[in-house]
């Protein structure tokens, strides 16, 4: 090493000072391979993470949308349980306006339910609620009368039919007055 015009115990030095030298690159070395190492795995992790997220982001958006028809159904539900209610008022109340029982049904389908207020547990105003349908539909209001068969008046100042107007009336008349006056059956038909 003389040759190269270095002294004997710099050389020493130098093989020293170079045996550090290595031994820091390869200290280096073993960190920056760790360090790849490590962020291999913080990306792994990153990556499963971010899996995580987005598998939950959906969930979210699933129960939202979830909760979404629930809050509808439940509307809806409270909307036709108060409509049910409204209709049972208003029939009531066409009842008792006399309307006709066999269109009841009918004039309840023309009422518009969500213009329609309660008070508690009866219609606001009733006469409006009323109003549009019996102008609508007067002739199906009035009181229903029954009107059976007339009751035959025999002639005669005793109030017993004759067998002479027994024999005049038509066939079905007779049996109208038999089956009402089976006393009489004896007398008039012998």
């Amino acid at each position: 090493m003389k040759a190269l015009g270095i002294e004997e115990d710099k050389i020493e030095e130098i093989i020293t000072a170079h045996g550090e030298t290595v031994a820091a690159l390869k200290d280096e070395i073993d960190k920056a391979e760790q360090s790849a190492k490590d962020s291999a795995a913080a990306a792994q992790e990153r990556d499963k993470l971010q899996k995580r997220v987005e598998a939950l982001e959906k969930t979210s958006g699933d129960a939202a949308k979830v909760q979404a028809e629930y809050d509808a159904y439940r509307q809806q539900v409270e909307t036709d349980k108060a409509n049910a209610g409204k209709k049972a008022l208003i029939k009531k109340a066409l009842e008792d306006a006399h309307a006709n029982p066999a269109a009841i049904d009918l004039m309840l389908g023309t009422v518009k339910l969500d213009e329609v207020e309660l008070d508690g547990e009866a219609l606001k105003d009733a006469e409006a609620v009323l109003k549009p349908i019996r102008e609508a539909h007067a002739g199906l209001f009035g009181t229903v009368q029954n009107q059976g068969t007339p009751p035959l008046n025999p002639p005669g100042g005793d109030g017993k039919m004759t067998r002479e107007s027994f024999e005049k009336l038509p066939l079905s008349k007779r049996m109208e007055y038999i089956n009402a006056h089976p006393e009489q059956q004896k007398e008039l038909i012998d």
